[in-house]
């Protein structure tokens, strides 16, 4: 991790202190934006170890929550539905137990950032990585948008 940002992250660092939320834009306080390979570092530090052997929702839950206590920011009850799922730190997760990762229903941007999180198979974190929309589109052999459909019954007859 870089000295500079170590002062920044953290329960004791300048986002904890701020009071800011993942939510809030960061155009006012440039010096709580983290770089790419300082936000690799420090979420790498972070959350290499951690089990995340839960059900899908509650893994995210679990992960998120993380995220924001390393990152110093307040763990809010409920994560809001937002694109990226970080938007302060312009950033979306994805945690992987293969090598096939797929972004659903959106395209990839190329100025955020994708943290991609590697599990083992025992679901604990293996390792982290930080790339770019840029990055990722020039690996993007199909050039498709991957699409995923879900629908729920309304009643017996109707989907909603």
């Amino acid at each position: 991790m870089a000295s500079d940002s170590s002062s920044v992250v953290g329960s004791d660092g300048g986002i904890a202190k701020s009071g800011k939320s993942i939510y809030d834009a960061l155009h006012d306080s440039p010096e709580f934006f983290l770089a790419g390979g300082d936000l690799e570092a420090i979420l790498r530090a972070g959350l290499v170890g951690l089990d995340l052997n839960y059900p899908l929702r509650t893994r995210s839950k679990v992960l998120k929550s993380k995220i924001c206590e390393v990152l110093g920011y307040p763990v809010p009850s409920s994560f809001k539905k937002s694109k990226p799922r970080f938007p302060g730190q312009d950033f979306d997760t994805y945690v992987q137990k293969s090598n096939n990762l797929q972004i659903w229903n959106e395209e990839i941007v190329p100025t955020r950032r994708y943290v991609i999180i590697r599990l083992d198979e025992s679901s604990k974190v293996t390792g982290v990585r930080v790339v770019t929309g840029e990055v990722l589109a020039r690996l993007d052999t199909t050039g498709t948008l991957t699409k995923k459909y879900q629908a729920q019954k309304c009643d017996s007859t109707t989907w909603c």
